[in-house]
């Protein structure tokens, strides 16, 4: 079958030109970057952050962008590979490492965060967006991605 990317639109505009800052811990990621508003403006003390839940593989790319929309419609999106061969091959190593037979594999998604020469390349279960104001635990995120 054939990937097709498809756009999940984002309640908040993603900076285009933006660098993206990722934490995980356990099985969950967290994706911040900045935002535009509808002025184009730069918003000063608040992120946008996906946090992609139950995650089993992240990778990330410099300067390769192999999953693009064929023709992006949205101004701020969250993309998803369907028929992802990412997930397919994932399933293949971990039931060849553990000799057992993968639990639930519909469940995995293939998500991909884009920024401005990178691309993070997500297999999670599920995702969730929010807005993140600056506190005393992340000033740094702050920092890095404001300046």
């Amino acid at each position: 079958m054939t990937e097709i990317v498809k756009e999940i639109e984002m309640p908040f505009w993603q900076n285009p030109q933006c660098y993206v800052f990722t934490e995980h811990q356990r099985d969950d990621v967290w994706v911040y970057f900045d935002c535009r508003d509808d002025n184009r403006e730069k918003l000063k003390n608040v992120l946008g952050k996906i946090t992609f839940i139950s995650c089993f593989e992240v990778h990330i790319k410099r300067g390769v962008k192999k999953y693009l929309p064929e023709e992006p419609l949205l101004r701020s999106s969250l993309d998803e590979v369907i028929n992802s061969k990412k997930i397919n091959k994932y399933i293949k190593d971990y039931q060849n490492f553990t000799n057992t037979i993968f639990p639930n594999n519909k469940a995995i998604r293939h998500f991909v965060v884009n920024s401005h020469d990178h691309q993070v390349s997500i297999l999670a279960l599920d995702y969730k967006f929010s807005l993140e104001e600056k506190n005393s635990s992340n000033a740094h995120i702050f920092r890095i991605l404001l300046g």
